[in-house]
């Protein structure tokens, strides 16, 4: 199965140009303090926000996780890294970023709590031990999932809830599977860990009214991991 990514342009995020206006107008301009490197000319409905390139050069970046002190972490090829803007120019250059860990045949899944980081491969769940401002591990990665179905679609997605479960969406095995009855429990679903039970005895409860090809989710989004774990 053929995966996308990013080869060389990591995030091209739109920001405001400047932190406030006040009443009396809008805000001043001050994309200048961004270097001229990371603008990218681009249409904007407001002209007091700029597109710029966050960070290049992450080989398959596709999920980010926010750590608790604003540093963005991202797993491309294999490796978990922390970005982050040590001189406030608005842009995490060569210099400003970490390899926290190493994923063995890591995917994209990424997730940060108060205690750990999560990232995926595709047949498992790994951590390791965070606290805010951790910029590498300071402790051993962990197997917290493991024997995920291989094969089909490889993402897999990683969320933790406020209630310390774990979910993780395991995409369909290709794209046009026969139809089974009843349906298959180990592929197009998203699977709720208990993660209070990690590691010896991890309980699995798929969601099995989630149907989904290939369920690539963040939290953010209104058809995530977190949004189906209402629904069930």
């Amino acid at each position: 199965m053929r995966r996308f990514g990013l080869p060389l342009l990591f995030a091209a995020p739109l920001i405001a140009c400047s932190s406030s206006g006040g009443e009396s107008g809008p805000p001043p301009d001050s994309c200048s303090n961004v270097p001229a490197s990371a603008q990218i000319t681009a249409w904007t409905a407001d002209s007091h926000y700029c597109m710029i390139r966050f960070a290049s050069g992450l080989q398959g970046a596709r999920q980010l996780a926010i750590a608790p002190n604003g540093d963005i972490f991202v797993a491309p090829s294999g490796q978990i890294v922390a970005l982050f803007d040590s001189n406030g120019d608005g842009v995490s250059d060569m210099t400003e970023r970490s390899t926290f860990a190493s994923v063995p045949s890591g995917n994209h899944g990424l997730a940060i709590t108060s205690t750990h980081v999560y990232a995926s491969s595709t047949s498992t769940v790994y951590r390791w031990p965070y606290k805010s401002g951790d910029r590498m591990a300071s402790g051993a990665m962990e197997t917290i999932v493991h024997d995920i179905p291989t094969g089909g679609h490889s993402t897999r997605t990683v969320v933790v809830d406020a209630q310390n479960r774990l979910y993780v969406s395991i995409g369909s095995a290709g794209n046009v599977d026969m139809a089974s009855d009843p349906p298959s429990a180990l592929r197009a679903v998203i699977r709720r860990y208990d993660l209070a039970s990690v590691p010896a005895a991890a309980a699995r409860i798929p969601l099995t009214n989630v149907r989904l090809r290939a369920p690539i989710t963040s939290p953010s989004s209104p058809f995530s991991a977190m949004q189906a774990a209402r629904w069930a």
